[in-house]
């Protein structure tokens, strides 16, 4: 095992995955997350034929195993909190504005805890910057996937087949 990177303030980490390209609707990536507490994954220049909504799965679970509370400022300023249960880790502000096609400008971070425990349900934090095409929406997530199995797989998901994305994963110590 490989060291590629060594972050300030002593975090280690190694790329699981780089640069894969995203298409269709829907992408899963092998991981083998042994030996790291942590999973840093980055998702980026997505777009699609027409608008589209982005979310998150993990060992393609696609029970109702994702519980989330997100704070989201839209395109117009307007800053909300909602949560739930679904069926995937949302990436957009899904059911009110999804991604213009035609916008590369899409970032989501993703940091998952505790990847390789078979006892715990996996804490989930992640960061979207979301362009609409007039303007910006922000939005930070937190949530948990309700599941005890250690981390095998990420799928992104997207309403519409992708057109363009890339994904790129880390292991983290």
């Amino acid at each position: 095992m490989a060291l590629t990177k060594l972050q300030a303030g002593g975090v280690a980490s190694n790329l699981l995955a780089s640069n894969l390209s995203l298409s269709g609707t829907s992408t899963s990536i092998n991981v083998d997350p042994t030996g790291y507490n942590h999973l840093l994954i980055y998702i980026y220049h997505t777009d699609a034929g027409s608008s589209y909504e982005l979310s998150v799965r993990f060992n393609s679970d696609s029970g109702s195993n994702y519980k989330y509370m997100r704070t989201v400022e839209d395109a117009n300023g307007s800053a909300s909190v909602d949560g739930g249960v679904t069926t995937s880790l949302f990436l957009n502000q899904t059911g009110a504005a999804g991604f213009a096609s035609g916008t590369t400008n899409n970032y989501h971070v993703i940091k998952a805890f505790f990847v390789n425990e078979n006892d715990v349900w996996k804490t989930i934090e992640s960061n979207t910057i979301q362009d609409t095409g007039s303007a910006d929406v922000q939005m930070f997530n937190a949530a948990h996937w309700r599941n005890t199995a250690a981390v095998s797989s990420v799928q992104v998901i997207s309403t519409v087949a992708l057109t363009s994305g890339e994904i790129k994963i880390y292991g983290v110590f």
